[in-house]
C-alpha cells in the first residue's frame, strides 16, 4: 500500500513552500511543481492558492488533506496487523527515543520482540526529545518514548512511568546539612540555597533542561552561572566533582558508573515528578500487537 501522492501533498499543506516541501522530499523543486500542477490537473480543481504568499490551501486542498491523514493512519494500522497474516510480509514500527536510555531499552526490547513477533521489524532512532517530537508529528516516526511535557490534542499519551526530577550536589558541599528526611529515597532540599551556584545543565531541548528551567521559572530565578554540556552523564560527573550542582532523572542513576558519588536530592514544592510516556497520533493504533508492545516496554522499565 503506497500513499506517495498524500504525502507530498501533506508536506506541501505543512511547509506551505513548494521548495522547502520539496527539500524534506530530497526531490527538486521543478519535480515537486509538475506533481502538483499533474495532480490538480487529473483532480479538476487546485488544492493550493498559489497567488498567496505562503501559498494555502483551497477548500479542497482542505477536504483532501483531512481524507490524506485518514489514509495515512490507516495504512500504518494495515502494516502492523498484517504480521499475524502474512509471514512474508513483515510490518514495520519506527520509533524514536532519547539517546540515554537506549542502550538500556533497544536491546531486551529487540530481544523480545524478535521472540514473541519475529516478523515485525522495529526500526530505532534516538535523538533529544524536541527533535523526536518534530519527526513525530511530521510522520517521521510512528511512535516516540520520551518524558511528557506539553501536550498535543492531536497525540496519544501512554503513561510508562513515573520518576523524579533529582537535584545533584557534591558529598562535600556544605548546605547538604540542611536537607530534609522524606518517606521517599531522596532527601529534600531547598533549591533556593544554591542560587549563587555554577549549574551544569543540558543544551535545551534536553528532557532534563526543560525540567529544571520549568522549576527555576517557578521558583522566579535563573541560575547566575551556567554551564552546558550534551551529555547528562558528563554533567554528573562534574557536579559529582564538585564544579557545580546539576540535575538528573532519577531512572538515570542506575546508568552511571562512577567514581566519586554525589548526593541526590528531591526538589520543588511540590516534589518535581515527571511521566515517562509513549506517543503516538490518535487512533492510529488499534491493535494487539501493539497493545503487547507498549507492555513489553513498561516491564523492561519497571527492572
Amino acid at each position: 500500500m503506497q500513499l506517495k501522492e498524500q504525502v507530498y501533498v501533506l508536506m506541501l499543506a505543512k511547509y506551505k513552500n513548494i521548495t522547502k516541501a520539496a527539500e524534506k522530499l530530497g526531490l527538486s523543486q521543478p519535480a515537486m511543481s509538475t506533481f502538483l500542477n499533474n495532480l490538480e490537473n487529473s483532480l479538476g480543481i487546485k488544492l493550493f492558492d498559489r497567488k498567496e504568499k505562503p501559498m494555502r490551501l483551497t477548500q479542497a486542498g482542505e477536504l483532501y488533506v483531512r481524507k490524506a491523514e485518514q489514509m495515512l493512519e490507516l495504512k500504518a494500522q494495515f502494516d502492523l496487523e498484517l504480521t499475524h497474516l502474512v509471514n512474508s510480509h513483515p510490518a514495520q514500527i519506527r520509533v524514536g527515543l532519547q539517546q540515554i536510555r537506549a542502550p538500556h531499552i533497544i536491546t531486551p526490547l529487540t530481544m523480545a520482540m524478535k521472540q514473541e513477533f519475529p516478523n515485525l521489524e522495529v526500526i530505532f532512532y534516538e535523538n533529544s526529545g524536541t527533535i523526536l517530537y518534530e519527526m513525530l508529528r511530521e510522520g517521521r516516526l510512528d511512535l516516540i518514548l520520551c518524558n511528557k511535557r506539553e501536550t498535543w490534542p492531536d497525540m496519544e499519551y501512554v503513561c510508562l512511568m513515573k520518576e523524579k526530577l533529582l537535584f545533584v550536589a557534591p558529598a562535600n558541599h556544605p548546605y547538604l546539612s540542611k536537607q530534609r528526611k522524606t518517606n521517599e529515597k531522596y532527601p529534600w532540599i531547598d533549591l533556593n540555597l544554591f542560587r549563587q551556584e555554577t549549574f551544569i545543565l543540558p543544551p535545551p531541548g534536553f528532557s532534563t533542561r526543560y525540567f529544571a528551567d520549568q522549576l527555576f521559572k517557578s521558583l522566579g530565578w535563573s541560575p547566575r552561572t551556567k554551564e552546558i554540556y550534551p551529555r547528562t552523564e558528563t554533567t554528573v560527573h562534574m557536579a559529582a566533582a564538585g564544579l557545580g550542582v546539576a540535575f538528573v532523572l532519577e531512572s538515570y542513576v542506575s546508568y552511571f558508573n562512577l567514581a566519586r558519588q554525589p548526593k541526590y536530592f528531591v526538589v520543588g514544592d511540590p516534589v518535581v515528578v515527571t511521566e515517562y510516556v509513549a506517543v503516538y497520533p490518535k487512533n492510529k493504533y488499534n491493535s494487539t500487537v501493539f497493545d503487547r508492545f507498549l507492555e513489553m516496554i513498561r516491564f523492561i522499565l519497571s527492572q
